[in-house]
């Protein structure tokens, strides 16, 4: 059978992100047998994810910005898809203005068009419900990581494609959570973890506010926060205002997120807002206590140890909770099996990505 040809695309910049991450686990996790895959990059790459896609030999395009060079982006898009006679575009975003990429890509005759909505909130609302429309004509697979994602943009008949993780670098292992938190320094410290850009969505002020007020109440509080983005600065100030520098690590990203979790003691997750959140799965399989905002999808609880605190909520509050589970003796060796019987186990993955992709051999 002849492999089909398919081309993801990226509205965002491909780094380390959940829509990034959920990108690469399609490419690892399809049947290199029956396609060949090719990335779009909407809006470019940090470096590292140009190694990434060369590491796993994956051929990529980079024409003009999506969201700065419409006129031109379209055009090259055009050109791209008369050229290499895709056989699926399947594009990744938050918003209906995938419309437009895949308007392009019907019109030059692909078949399969596929949407993936990763998000439940959009930075382009009033675009967004002017090319809601739009979407649904030229869309032939909608798709979603969950089931609010999914009603967001598409309101019903979506397929989900969850988010997976690859289970067994998250299962709990009290040796390396040894030796990651000797690498840190912390092993005497009550340890609190973020993982996510330093961005408005992840909400990194409400997270100092609330480290801050933990901290007059567990003194041997330490805050690890792994990431990086265009609001770093104004996390630092703020740390510096509260005089808690010697108390925060910033770690910047990381390549070692899995041992760096094992390392945490509660994983707190205050974002404005997050669809299915892949970051939220990791921590869980690793056992972890999950503390996170209502403004998050409840469909991200699949562990026992989640509890969701509202986004509005006095700081007292959220100290009162985690104080709670830092006198909680907790099983981490449970999240892992939690996680895997929720169904986000990659190994489900490929199954999955054949009935998307059609990838039967069937018409």
């Amino acid at each position: 059978m002849k492999r089909k040809r398919i081309l993801q695309i990226s509205t965002g910049i491909l780094r380390y992100d959940g829509l990034s991450e959920v990108l690469l686990s399609l490419i690892d996790h399809a049947p290199k047998d029956k396609c060949e895959i090719s990335v779009l990059l909407g809006k470019g790459a940090i470096p590292e994810f140009y190694g990434v896609l060369k590491k796993r030999n994956i051929s990529y395009y980079e024409g003009p910005d999506r969201e700065l060079d419409v006129r031109n982006y379209v055009s090259y898009l055009y050109r791209l898809l008369k050229k290499e006679k895709f056989d699926i575009v399947h594009i990744h975003g938050n918003s209906a203005t995938m419309a437009v990429d895949l308007f392009v890509a019907k019109i030059c005759g692909v078949k399969t068009r596929i949407a993936h909505s990763h998000n439940t909130v959009t930075r382009h609302p009033v675009i967004h419900e002017i090319l809601k429309p739009l979407l649904g004509t030229v869309v032939t697979q909608p798709a979603a990581c969950g089931k609010d994602a999914g009603e967001f943009l598409f309101c019903k008949d979506f397929v989900v494609i969850p988010n997976c993780i690859d289970i067994s670098r998250f299962a709990y292992d009290s040796e390396i959570r040894r030796q990651w938190r000797q690498k840190l320094k912390c092993s005497d410290k009550f340890l609190i973890g973020h993982v996510g850009r330093f961005t408005y969505q992840k909400n990194h002020k409400l997270l100092i506010d609330i480290f801050h007020e933990v901290q007059k109440h567990i003194p041997n509080a330490v805050l690890l926060l792994i990431g990086d983005g265009e609001l770093v600065d104004d996390v630092k100030k703020q740390i510096g205002e509260y005089g808690i520098a010697d108390k925060v690590i910033l770690y910047g990203t990381s390549d070692h997120v899995s041992e760096l979790m094992q390392a945490m003691d509660l994983f707190l997750l205050p974002s404005n807002y997050e669809g299915l959140s892949v970051t939220a799965l990791e921590a869980q399989a690793t056992g972890l206590p999950c503390i996170m905002t209502n403004t998050i999808s409840e469909e991200t609880r699949k562990s026992g140890e989640c509890c969701f605190v509202d986004i509005d909520a006095p700081l007292e509050e959220w100290s009162e909770i985690i104080e709670k589970y830092s006198k909680s003796a907790i099983d981490r060796e449970k999240g892992s099996v939690e996680v895997r019987d929720a169904g986000h186990d990659v190994d489900e993955l490929g199954q999955v990505i054949c009935r998307v992709w059609n990838l039967s051999g069937k018409e």
